[in-house]
């Protein structure tokens, strides 16, 4: 070991005593939360607004040979009903790589996915009114594994690309020299449960106009600048005409931090 790592270690082990790590630190908001004071998105809806319910996909992989909204629109209340072709700017919400449409076009990729969206006064109603949109899926096969996904002769979630999203190559050291010098060398697979962060506020936002002709959206998130970025993209308008405000967030926990709080913005602001 060179002189220089001794140095650095010493270093370490004399500023053991951080100003916040390994200490006990309390949290700012911590009274206010349990006291009820914090404002969120739901808080802030008034008057008689419009409920955006998404008609969803119950099939992983799918092709959408029709799609029938005309039962929907003959329930009482309801406002309107969004396709893709209703979308202004362009069809995608997806957060790290631009491969996922706000609105499913032709094909379905995922159970969940939306199809239509349905605006309505009530929101029952506009529950059962999403029920009524008629989508006539032909199933196709799908790939539920990682390792599935890599085979070469496995079902494309895109056409124009394999299943990889991306690979990085990491090297450090000399592996085959530390399985060498190694007294025991275990190999085993070990398999997880799928999770999702669960937080007690849902996703939400609210849209309206304002007075200034600026369309303002509030809602609960954890990137705003990634879903505004987005939200101008999709409905094809300049970056002056979109406000997007970040509400008191009731837990995240990864779920509102990327493409959820971009759907239910656009989701608002289409409407």
């Amino acid at each position: 070991m060179s002189e220089e790592i001794l140095r650095r270690f010493r270093e370490i082990e004399e500023t053991r005593d951080f100003f916040i790590v390994g200490k006990k630190v309390a949290r700012v908001d911590a009274l206010d939360a349990v006291l009820g004071r914090p404002i969120y998105t739901a808080d802030l809806v008034t008057g008689r607004p419009l409920y955006v319910v998404a008609v969803r996909s119950r099939y992983p992989h799918a092709r959408i040979r029709s799609l029938d909204v005309s039962e929907a629109l003959q329930v009482s209340s309801v406002r309107a009903v969004f396709t893709h072709r209703d979308i202004p700017g362009v069809n995608d919400a997806g957060s790290l790589i631009p491969d996922r449409p706000l609105q499913a076009i032709n094909k379905v990729r995922h159970i969940g996915e939306a199809v239509a969206l349905v605006a309505g006064e009530d929101y029952e109603k506009t529950v059962d009114a999403a029920d009524r949109v008629l989508v006539d899926y032909e199933p196709l096969p799908a790939v539920t594994s990682p390792f599935e996904a890599m085979k070469p002769e496995s079902p494309r979630v895109q056409e124009d690309r394999d299943n990889v999203v991306t690979h990085f190559k990491i090297r450090k050291g000399d592996v085959g020299d530390g399985f060498r010098r190694s007294h025991v060398v275990l190999e085993r697979t070990y398999k997880t449960q799928a999770i999702d962060g669960l937080p007690l506020e849902v996703e939400v936002a609210y849209s309206f106009w304002g007075e200034d002709g600026v369309l303002n959206c509030i809602s609960t998130m954890q990137n705003p600048f990634d879903v505004y970025n987005k939200v101008v993209s999709i409905l094809g308008v300049e970056k002056s005409r979109l406000r997007i405000v970040q509400a008191a967030t009731g837990g995240g926990f990864g779920p509102k931090s990327d493409e959820t709080p971009i759907d239910v913005a656009a989701y608002a602001c289409l409407a």
